[in-house]
């Protein structure tokens, strides 16, 4: 496992913690701007910003970072795999089977370990972190992996029965990543949505933990990141706050990591306990919280996060 201890970033916490606008694929509406927020969370598929090779679109993120940059906010960008990689990558394609888990199930992915899709990722990765790394408004590059049809980790049961396929061979697409953003990132921080991990390797998320920031046991591992490697879970809700605090508690030690709502209350995956849920957030120190943009637009609950969002407390750490 590298043992390397990165430079520290540009950006200390306290101008990147808070809480932040989660869309996917759309722009955001203009009146999100006007909150009292910290910043934007933009992701949106590979297809949709390259979707003939050398074609690029950036307009989604550019105009999220004009926009932002005009009314002080910092952006956090992803662009996804999976589902989502343009055909003409010329990648190996199979479909999930029936019994996968976490959306997966019936959803058409290329074969992770494909040649010619790593050599591809290889590829849009540095032509995105050479486009926005020195940008002053972007904070993070939120960077994805395998995964079937989201940012997370989930991936269909039948991955394993495509030819290639090794108990090890998913975690070592993940390292070629991780190690490759070491290279490209600038001073920008990178996160990585470590939850959602299916049957095919629950402890995947722990293990991309271990490998970029070494174990959480271990104060003196650092992993291939270090102290620029955020995690982040994507289940945030009161009904799962046990797990929440369990997982905050063995990582801060280590590490600053974030949380994003599990639901929201305009969804038909309803988040019930609003206040409880972004409050749950603070009280286990996460750097930054995302919630979605249809909760923004309720003017009660945008009220109740922009109060938060001014007493944060990873904004008054001073990092």
């Amino acid at each position: 496992m590298p043992e390397t201890q990165p430079s520290s970033p540009t950006l200390p916490v306290r101008e990147i913690a808070g809480i932040y606008a989660v869309r996917q694929d759309k722009p955001f509406d203009p009146s999100i701007y006007s909150l009292d927020i910290t910043g934007v969370s933009l992701r949106t598929y590979w297809k949709n910003i390259e979707p003939e090779r050398g074609q690029f679109n950036w307009l989604l993120f550019d105009e999220a970072i004009r926009s932002a940059a005009a009314t002080g906010k910092k952006v956090r960008l992803c662009i996804m795999f999976g589902y989502g990689v343009p055909q003409w990558v010329g990648a190996k394609w199979f479909r999930g089977s029936a019994d996968s888990e976490y959306d997966t199930a019936n959803v058409e992915m290329p074969i992770p370990w494909d040649e010619n899709l790593k050599r591809e990722v290889t590829r849009i990765n540095a032509i995105f972190a050479e486009r926005y790394r020195d940008n002053p408004t972007v904070a993070f590059f939120h960077i994805s992996g395998p995964s079937s049809k989201w940012e997370e980790l989930a991936l269909p049961k039948n991955i394993v029965d495509q030819p290639g396929y090794t108990p090890d061979v998913i975690l070592q697409c993940w390292k070629e990543i991780i190690d490759q953003w070491k290279q490209i990132r600038g001073d920008k921080r990178i996160s990585v949505a470590v939850s959602a991990a299916t049957s095919v390797d629950k402890n995947l998320g722990e293990k991309i933990m271990e490998y970029a920031i070494g174990r959480a046991d271990q104060p003196n591992e650092h992993g291939a990141l270090g102290e620029v490697f955020v995690p982040q879970w994507n289940y945030l809700d009161t009904l799962y706050a046990k797990s929440i605090r369990e997982r905050s508690a063995l990582w801060g030690p280590k590490t600053i990591f974030a949380w994003q709502m599990w639901g929201s209350t305009q969804w038909p995956r309803k988040c019930n306990d609003f206040p409880g849920t972004i409050h749950l957030a603070a009280d286990v120190n996460s750097t930054y919280l995302e919630i979605y943009q249809e909760d923004l637009l309720v003017p009660n609950l945008a009220r109740q996060v922009e109060e938060l969002n001014r007493s944060w407390p990873a904004k008054q750490q001073g990092q």
